[in-house]
């Protein structure tokens, strides 16, 4: 069993840096990696046209079911990850410690090849957190105003994080308005739009295989149904009573063309509000960034 970190306060993984840039530019990147992770561009769209009215009912009662039955797994999780993303011209790749809570709550620790502190990033209850230790500093704000001033589409402020990365449908809050066939036969697309009388374009649209009762990949839209991201799930495993996908690859992003994460040893976990507040040093640096 790998040893806790005590100024994190969870157990600590290395930091793999496969670029030359200095470290502390590469530690820079990852609140924005993490923020703007999910905010993309155009791309073709990779279904049919809608099926018939009792394919419809078919498909619909199927995606009811995998629902359900996602609606029993956990809804918190902990394990490590390897987080990298990649231009033509650029990489950087980074390992540690992760916590995921429903529904948008994200902890990421991060070490040097030593299992010393560098980095730790809190996202949740519409904040994030940012302890930097090499600079003896802790950052703190409101994801929506550092989203805004970056760019981030408004779409994703409030996305659901826990969803999107653990290969889950949206839990509530949404309904199916159409069903298409994939043009790879590779499943079946899903139109999601929130609930509400006058709610008629997608948040996303979400593929998911019939046969293993797995989503394959979601493209996440914005209000004009043009897309932000691809992200697509690979390497299912078995996690408590649920599988979960260990791999999961964003395409389609604005400021980075690929992002790969690499999830092992996950397990589900028990987890409070408190897991994702980060705790302080002494004599640290406080920069609030409301």
């Amino acid at each position: 069993m790998k040893q806790k970190n005590r100024q994190f306060g969870r157990k600590s993984m290395t930091l793999p840096v496969r670029d030359r840039r200095p470290l502390g530019r590469q530690l820079a990147l990852l609140l924005p990696l993490l923020l703007l992770l999910l905010a993309g561009g155009c791309a073709r769209s990779p279904w049919t046209e809608p099926v018939d009215d009792e394919r419809h009912r078919q498909l619909l009662a199927a995606y009811d079911d995998h629902r359900r039955q996602a609606a029993q797994c956990g809804d918190a999780y902990d394990g490590d990850l390897n987080l990298s993303w990649r231009t033509s011209v650029d990489s950087v790749a980074l390992a540690g410690y992760y916590q995921i809570q429903h529904p948008a709550s994200v902890r990421f620790n991060v070490t040097n090849p030593l299992g010393q502190p560098l980095v730790a990033v809190a996202v949740a209850t519409g904040g994030f957190q940012v302890l930097h230790v090499p600079r003896q500093t802790f950052y703190a704000g409101s994801i929506r105003s550092y989203a805004l001033r970056h760019d981030v589409p408004p779409a994703l402020l409030s996305g659901p994080l826990f969803d999107w990365l653990t290969g889950r449908p949206i839990a509530g809050g949404v309904r199916v308005a159409d069903i298409r066939e994939d043009k790879q036969e590779r499943g079946v697309w899903y139109a999601l739009v929130r609930d509400g009388k006058n709610r008629t374009l997608p948040i996303e649209h979400l593929l998911l295989d019939p046969a293993t009762g797995q989503v394959v990949e979601r493209v996440v839209v914005d209000d004009q149904d043009e897309q932000h991201a691809r992200i697509s799930y690979d390497d299912w495993q078995p996690a408590g009573n649920c599988r979960l996908p260990l791999v999961v690859t964003i395409t389609g992003i604005s400021f980075w063309a690929e992002a790969e994460l690499r999830f092992s040893e996950v397990l589900p976990a028990r987890l409070s509000p408190a897991d994702f507040k980060l705790p302080v040093p002494s004599g640290y640096l406080r920069q609030f960034m409301p």
